[in-house]
């Protein structure tokens, strides 16, 4: 379910559609994801994101290259549990 999720998000028809704010969701939930799948790729994003671990947003960084990015990470790490 979580993959077919993320291969509607990764159709070029939906980002070319997509707001910030539509974006900064599917940044959280794709974090949410990975949050249950690494430990250690989720802290990671966390730092890129955020700045020093606070909850103020890295706004340059909410993207939607970055949010490819995660959700390929969320793919690789389902494929591997």
């Amino acid at each position: 379910m979580i993959l077919a999720l993320i291969a509607a998000i990764l159709t070029k028809s939906n980002k070319q559609h997509m707001s910030q704010d539509q974006l900064n969701r599917c940044i959280e939930q794709a974090l949410d994801n990975l949050s249950f799948l690494n430990e250690m790729l989720f802290d990671f994003w966390l730092t890129e994101l955020y700045e020093d671990g606070d909850e103020i947003m890295i706004p340059e960084r909410w993207n939607e290259e970055t949010l490819a990015i995660i959700e390929k990470d969320v793919m690789m790490q389902e494929l591997a549990n």
